[in-house]
């Protein structure tokens, strides 16, 4: 597998997922199984042995609502095209 996208934001992966797939069908999104921060939302890009981090921030409270969630998704998707690095 040459291209991946990580994400260690439980919560919200659904949506994640959902969104990067349906821009990307071949891209394969993985859950992160291993919290790094409480409430940390972190979405890395591999390639190979390479890592790119398109999308990193720290939550407070409560997990975002699911538009908020959507939202994210969809930058993280940009972040991926806007890096020329989508499949």
């Amino acid at each position: 597998m040459a291209w991946s996208v990580l994400c260690d934001y439980q919560p919200r992966f659904d949506i994640l997922k959902k969104v990067v797939r349906a821009a990307f069908p071949k891209l394969p999104v993985f859950a992160d199984t291993e919290d790094h921060r409480p409430g940390s939302f972190e979405v890395i890009l591999h390639h190979k042995d390479e890592e790119f981090e398109i999308w990193s921030k720290l939550l407070t409270g409560e997990p975002a609502d699911e538009m908020a969630a959507h939202s994210v998704a969809e930058l993280v998707v940009d972040e991926i095209r806007r890096a020329k690095l989508c499949l």
